[in-house]
């Protein structure tokens, strides 16, 4: 898997970003670097260029990441707005749209740990979505029962917490039994 780094850029009211969030203050934003772009980051030797799939990228791990600033909440208060309007930077039809597409990129790239993290943070942007949800539920069951490094017990939990908001009838009809084995899983354990 192709690793990445996270940085968090300092975004000022003033800047295009700023005054699109209408910030009143300056906030820190969360960049996902990969490829080159980590490797110039790393080495120091020149600025590194960031756009739009870095920052949306970023505010789905960055939702789950070790904020070094300060008020995380004040921070992540933004990504909502940040995502909406990368809609249309990106043309996509819909919030969810975006999501399960970019979700789709990191889990190929980057594997299913750090996959995990981006449902979490798509998660905190769409509000209730049982797609992403279904997803999120989906891919902790995937890891719960193939990942020896995965905190079971972490999985458990999140699996209780969300597998109720699930709403069938939003789902592809195809998922049903994969859901429907999640419950099971659960009634067992419990």
């Amino acid at each position: 898997m192709k690793t990445y780094s996270l940085i968090w850029i300092i975004t000022s009211p003033e800047s295009e970003i700023g005054q699109d969030l209408s910030l009143q203050k300056d906030v820190y934003l969360p960049y996902f670097l990969e490829g080159n772009q980590e490797k110039v980051f790393e080495e120091k030797d020149e600025d590194v260029e960031v756009g739009p799939e870095n920052l949306l990228k970023g505010i789905l791990i960055g939702y789950k990441e070790k904020y070094p600033f300060g008020n995380h909440e004040f921070s992540i208060s933004y990504f909502r707005k940040l995502a909406v309007l990368l809609i249309d930077f990106f043309d996509y039809a819909s919030l969810e749209e975006m999501l399960l597409n970019v979700l789709l990129q990191i889990k190929i790239k980057h594997g299913d740990i750090t996959h995990l993290k981006a449902l979490q943070g798509a998660q905190f942007i769409a509000g209730h979505n049982s797609k992403i949800t279904f997803n999120l539920c989906n891919q902790t069951y995937l890891l719960i029962l193939n990942e020896n490094s995965f905190p079971k017990e972490e999985g458990i939990e999140i699996l209780k917490e969300n597998l109720p908001l699930i709403v069938k009838g939003e789902i592809d009809p195809k998922a049903i039994p994969f859901y429907d084995k999640m419950f099971e899983f659960l009634r067992k354990i419990s």
